[in-house]
């Protein structure tokens, strides 16, 4: 069960992860904290992969009434182009 990199941009909402990953980073900085320290890199890195496997399973959660709405039917759980086990074995 792969995942491409396409679809794993995907399934982890990867511009909104990012945004909340930034967010995170914001919130390490104004800690006072050293900027360059492992400790931006790490906390960063872990809210990207927090929120990128939280979208993933949202989206399989949500399989059906995404591909009810116009707006989500080509997601890729609900249009097929990737299935329930490979989304679960990526947001895991």
């Amino acid at each position: 069960l792969v995942v491409s990199a396409d679809m794993a941009a995907e399934l982890s909402k990867s511009r909104l992860s990012g945004f909340v990953a930034m967010t995170g980073a914001m919130g390490f900085a104004a800690t006072g904290a050293p900027l360059l320290s492992p400790g931006l890199a790490l906390t960063t890195l872990g809210v990207f992969g927090t929120s990128a496997c939280a979208n993933a399973l949202n989206q399989l959660r949500e399989i059906d009434r995404d591909g009810r709405m116009a707006r989500t039917k080509n997601r890729p759980l609900p249009s097929g182009r990737c299935g329930p086990e490979a989304a679960a074995v990526f947001a895991t």
